[in-house]
């Protein structure tokens, strides 16, 4: 993920360029402080950070085997890659981020505020029915993908 994320931050185009389990790349100062810019959370536990990763990973595996993504069909549709990747980033975020804030599940000390306080646990962090979540997927035989939620004007 650090690879293909710290390129997509310098905002260099991703068509042809493929991971490279060989290279390494970065600090692991570096690779934590990016995933954590990334992964949506502004304070994020290690299972979100996690959450965030293996997705995004799994996503970039399956974009790299599709052939709609691959350097040669990136000549003759450049950029198509990239934005492929701005969407994975955007559904990893969405797959890790918790819809609830329930950071504190301590029991209230009053009675009189108990049902205050259990609301403010189950608070929904974001509203999903207000916000726009558009999603690629890539079928399991990796030779075609489908687009999910994208309004094109």
């Amino acid at each position: 993920s650090y690879q293909y994320l710290s390129r997509y931050k310098q905002k260099e185009n991703l068509d042809s360029f493929t991971f490279s389990p060989e290279r390494i790349e970065g600090t692991e100062k570096e690779c934590l402080e990016c995933l954590m810019e990334f992964c949506g959370s502004t304070n994020p536990s290690w299972m979100e950070l996690s959450n965030f990763t293996r997705f995004l990973n799994w996503q970039l595996r399956k974009c790299e085997k599709s052939v709609f993504c691959s350097p040669v069909v990136g000549k003759q549709f450049c950029g198509f890659k990239t934005f492929v990747i701005k969407f994975m980033v955007t559904m990893s975020k969405d797959f890790a981020t918790p819809s609830l804030n329930i950071s504190d599940e301590s029991v209230p000390n009053e009675e009189s505020n108990e049902m205050d306080s259990v609301l403010i646990q189950y608070q929904l962090r974001h509203r999903w029915e207000q916000e726009s979540h558009p999603y690629i997927v890539f079928h399991a035989e990796d030779d075609s993908m489908e687009f999910l939620g994208f309004h094109i004007n």
